[in-house]
């Protein structure tokens, strides 16, 4: 498993987040799956990419994935704003770009 650039980074900021904060983070499987993959990947990373992953890693049987459009417009409406809002990623909405993430403590 490879290490993103901002881990391997000695001046890679990090997030902290309150206990309540990091339940409402980690709650839903989703931005489990986001914080994941984002860990495995180079940055910037279009949304495509990044749903293509999630779905994968929800259904790996699946060889279709059929759900990405799903996945893809729920990362953008719901969980990705949310991770910004937290301070977790810098997420572009216009680009439908995650630019960058601070691993939480």
């Amino acid at each position: 498993m490879s290490k993103s650039s901002q881990e391997q980074s000695p001046t890679a900021k990090s997030t902290a987040l309150s206990t309540s904060e990091r339940h409402e983070l980690l709650a839903t499987e989703a931005r489990r799956d986001v914080l994941e993959r984002l860990n495995d990947c180079q940055l910037p990373i279009d949304l495509d990419d990044l749903a293509c992953a999630v779905e994968a890693a929800s259904q790996p049987d699946d060889a279709g994935h059929e759900n990405t459009d799903a996945t893809k417009i729920k990362l953008h409406h719901v969980h990705l704003p949310k991770m910004a809002e937290m301070d977790v990623i810098d997420y572009d909405a216009e680009a439908n770009k995650v630019t960058s993430y601070r691993p939480i403590q």
